[in-house]
């Protein structure tokens, strides 16, 4: 019981955190991670490119201990900036879900949302259907669900994916996407596991492809 209000409370701070840093003109979006310690460990944020990175690592040094009393060392913040077209093709396309098909033990279908309506793909996991092989399912299922978004096939493959544990035991899923026919020219997405392997997938797939996804999109 203990460990699940600790749990529960180190949600609520994140949460108060990460709403507090997305206030910061330029951020869009933050992410908080606690050490066993109860210390702040990472910090990622994604923002827009019409600051210095320099000023939003500052001004999110400068907010953490005013507001919060938190010094955090600026080596622990990460900083993503996506240009305008990227952030209007992310827009457009969001996860809205990814699991295990109801009723199945094994088919993933992915659910993706453009401003013209939803988009479902799916694929069926290699066996046994464990949770590599459902991680890898789901990589697959969000690029068909891509396809039919953008309205054609696209020339890329699922070539790797890898669940990894961080040293403080967070859950990664890593994804390498190629394109057919030339395994050289490699994308690679990441995301954090937390609310299921299909779910991180998915985004990691996503944030595979993100950089072509205004083309595709017509942005």
């Amino acid at each position: 019981m203990t460990s699940t209000h600790s749990a529960d409370a180190e949600s609520r701070r994140s949460r108060q955190l990460e709403g507090a840093l997305e206030q910061i003109r330029g951020v869009r979006s933050a992410r908080v991670i606690f050490a066993d310690d109860d210390l702040v460990s990472e910090i990622h944020l994604v923002g827009d490119s019409d600051r210095r990175p320099k000023q939003i690592v500052r001004d999110t040094e400068s907010l953490l201990l005013a507001r919060f009393g938190i010094r955090v060392d600026y080596r622990r913040i990460s900083l993503v900036q996506l240009s305008e077209q990227e952030r209007a093709a992310q827009e457009r396309l969001q996860l809205v879900s990814s699991a295990v098909a109801p009723g199945s033990d094994s088919d993933v279908h992915v659910v993706l949302a453009t401003s013209a309506g939803e988009y479902t793909g799916h694929a069926v996991p290699e066996p046994p259907p464990d949770e590599p092989s459902h991680a890898r399912a789901a990589a697959v299922a969000t690029l068909d669900a891509v396809c039919q978004a953008v309205g054609h096939d696209l020339p890329f493959v699922v070539s790797e994916v890898h669940l990894v544990t961080s040293e403080e035991g967070q859950q990664v899923c890593l994804v390498v996407i190629t394109v057919a026919g030339d395994a050289s020219q490699r994308l690679t997405g990441s995301s954090l596991v937390t609310k299921g392997v299909p779910t991180a997938s998915s985004k990691a797939t996503l944030d595979a492809i993100n950089r072509r996804l205004s083309a595709w999109l017509g942005g």
